[in-house]
């Protein structure tokens, strides 16, 4: 059940947002769910109950509890009520939930959805939805007891079979991150992210031959976690992301084009965030590493310009020596690469990588450094001159 958060208003009942945003569809999930939201808002008032939000996340886990406890949990109503409790909980205060968090045994609930061999995926999808929101909402110091099983149960996630279960795992670590920021919690949760990339990579490599059930299961989990590092890596601790970059230089070593696009995306989002801290060393590696990629798609060989572009002012703001003593190697590797183009995109890709690049260069050195800035600055105006007479012609 792949369901939207209903708009609830502060004058709104909750099961009245419900029915007028399901009632209406024809699939069998959304009428049981409008079914079972509609008993409980009956049997709060045979109760005399307000229909208050906190009146309805204590008629649903109560629900859940009771379902859970049988010895076979029918699947319609478990997807039914964790579907429910995902979307009353962002309209609940943060006080109150933190309140009644533990007295309604929320956590252990959601935990147990995520155990059932038998639940669906949409059952997943809104008990992880659950996860990371019971996250954000975390102010506790102890990270054993109160944040490390949900935590943990997030990031099992992340690797998932599913297409839909994994999207909103990658979504959910995203926005945990978000809000993390800036806390303690950030570091020990960035760590749970290295560690699982190191198991995913030990989980290659334990294997005893390459193609076996175990060594491919490992290599699509690492492709998985670095489609969530996309997003991810600029919003973990500096000590972590930096250990996650050391990866990535072993990861490119292996020169596969999956691998490399994903690692391309995952630093020009990195490099693009100007607060992000990192190792200038190992970011420098990584950029070098790329900027010698065997590529010849034109839209691979753009976006890699344009991450080297920010990449080596990310690198000269921490270390500008470093930069400065690399930064023609770059900038002379790549314009070999550009100019295996065809022509024409050739001018395209030659007017956005050298024109960003051959700037940065005056800007790093105040003149032409060294006959690998100055060619990059020549060529670049006469990539200029080049295109500007194709478009005349």
């Amino acid at each position: 059940m792949d369901v939207p958060t209903p708009d609830i208003s502060h004058s709104s009942d909750f099961c009245d947002s419900v029915l007028s945003q399901f009632s209406s569809s024809g699939q069998e999930d959304d009428q049981h769910l409008c079914s079972v939201i509609g008993s409980i808002s009956q049997e709060l008032r045979d109760q005399n109950q307000p229909s208050s939000p906190v009146a309805y996340l204590g008629a649903i886990s109560t629900s859940l509890d009771r379902v859970l406890s049988e010895s076979n949990p029918p699947t319609h109503s478990v997807d039914a009520l964790v579907t429910l409790l995902s979307l009353l909980l962002p309209h609940i205060s943060i006080p109150i939930l933190r309140r009644y968090k533990e007295s309604l045994s929320l956590s252990a609930s959601v935990l147990k959805v995520l155990r059932l061999n038998s639940a669906t995926t949409g059952a997943v999808v809104s008990a992880v939805k659950c996860v990371s929101h019971l996250l954000m909402i975390e102010n506790s110091a102890n990270w054993v007891n109160d944040v490390e099983p949900l935590y943990a149960a997030l990031l099992g996630f992340i690797a998932d079979s599913r297409q839909k279960v994994r999207k909103q795992a990658h979504a959910s670590l995203r926005d945990v991150l978000q809000r993390f920021q800036g806390k303690p919690l950030l570091a020990l949760a960035s760590d749970g992210i290295k560690k699982t990339l190191e198991r995913f990579m030990l989980l290659v490599g334990g294997s005893d031959a390459s193609g076996t059930e175990s060594s491919r299961e490992g290599a699509q989990h690492i492709l998985d976690l670095l489609d969530a590092l996309k997003d991810c890596l600029p919003l973990m601790s500096p000590k972590s992301a930096t250990e996650i970059l050391k990866y990535y230089e072993t990861l490119l070593g292996l020169r596969h084009p999956v691998v490399s696009k994903r690692i391309t995306d995952s630093l020009n989002m990195l490099c693009r965030h100007p607060s992000v801290v990192v190792s200038a060393e190992a970011l420098l590696k990584l950029l070098c590493l790329l900027s010698t990629a065997n590529e010849t798609s034109v839209d691979n060989i753009t976006v890699t310009a344009r991450m080297l572009n920010f990449g080596m002012q990310k690198v000269y703001a921490s270390n500008r020596q470093i930069c400065v003593v690399k930064l023609p190697s770059v900038f002379s590797t790549l314009k070999g690469r550009i100019s295996s183009c065809p022509p024409f995109f050739f001018l395209l890709s030659q007017l956005t990588a050298f024109c960003l690049m051959g700037y940065f260069c005056l800007l790093v050195s105040g003149r032409y450094y060294g006959d690998g800035a100055r060619g990059g600055y020549l060529c670049s105006q006469r990539g200029i001159k080049k295109f500007d007479t194709e478009l005349h012609r």
